[in-house]
């Protein structure tokens, strides 16, 4: 098989291959002898009909069968021995069988190749983590309210209070504030958290900007998005006629979010590369590289 690759732009290649001749008669050979299996001929017994009849009266199944095989085959070898990763199946065009040669052209979207931005170190704001006795006294107050309103008897004070605390599993009121404040600091904790994993996407996305998505790829996630977001709005029973003005908004509004999120999912793959880490295509990917790069952050 003879191969050409031509790069389009750094998500695209164009490849022109071309079956050689002996290469494509064993392919033959093998169609013309499974065909010789299954089809039927007068004057032949079923399963044993000769490859010279096949060839004259099946040679159009025949060209189909094997462009059907050797079309998928050439592609997955050619990503083998080229080490390119396509983000769709091609698109095949300009196909050319004759008896003993056959040429073709794939185009398909890849993933482009590229050194990820320099990832350690990278400085990141770091808030404290602060609960004022104020905050827990508010929520305390809040979530009381709403016990007094669920009960539907009236209570002496002292009583309303240990009743209050035990409905949420607290001896008295010291021991609830103590359950609260622990509650608002796993999430402010969890805050910043998410604050310090936006500043990495920030930080990396804005240092390879210029990164080129595969169109295919954008698409293909731009679209799950917005049919998402499409179905939430069914869910809440809005009108078919106002969900079809609504999508356009949210197909703008979602495609450069969408876009900047796999930029930055593409450099974390390179970086896991790098790293020698495994990939796996897991909702815990991500989370694993970023706790990696937080490990290595410059916490200010």
């Amino acid at each position: 098989m003879k191969v050409k690759l031509e790069k389009l732009s750094s998500v695209k290649k164009r490849i022109f291959v071309e079956i050689e001749e002996e290469e494509l008669n064993k392919e033959w050979e093998e169609i013309y002898k499974q065909l010789g299996k299954e089809v039927k001929v007068p004057g032949f017994r079923p399963g044993s009909v000769p490859p010279e009849v096949v060839k004259m009266r099946f040679k159009d199944l025949a060209a189909r069968r094997l462009l059907e095989k050797v079309i998928p085959q050439s592609f997955s070898k050619i990503i083998q021995d080229h080490n390119f990763k396509p983000v769709n199946e091609p698109s095949v065009s300009d196909i050319k069988l004759k008896d003993n040669s056959l040429e073709f052209i794939f185009t398909v979207d890849i993933i482009p190749e590229f050194d990820p931005p320099f990832y350690r170190e990278i400085p990141l704001r770091v808030e404290e983590v602060k609960i004022d006795e104020e905050e827990v006294e508010k929520l305390l107050s809040n979530i009381k309210e709403e016990f007094k309103k669920n009960q539907n008897i009236s209570l002496p004070a002292d009583l309303e209070d240990k009743k209050f605390c035990q409905s949420l599993g607290c001896k008295d009121k010291e021991e609830l504030k103590t359950f609260l404040k622990a509650h608002l600091y796993l999430a402010k904790f969890n805050n910043r958290l998410q604050n310090l994993r936006n500043q990495l996407i920030e930080h990396l996305v804005k240092e390879k900007k210029n990164l080129e998505i595969p169109p295919a790829l954008l698409d293909r996630y731009h679209k799950e998005i917005v049919n998402q977001e499409i179905e939430l709005l069914k869910q809440r029973g809005i009108k078919e006629e106002d969900i079809v003005r609504i999508k356009k908004h949210v197909e703008e509004r979602s495609k450069p979010v969408v876009e900047k999120q796999l930029r930055f999912y593409l450099i974390l793959e390179k970086i896991a590369q790098k790293e020698g880490m495994e990939i796996k295509e897991d909702e815990q990917f991500e989370d694993r590289i970023i706790s990696f790069l937080l490990s290595e952050a410059d916490f200010k």
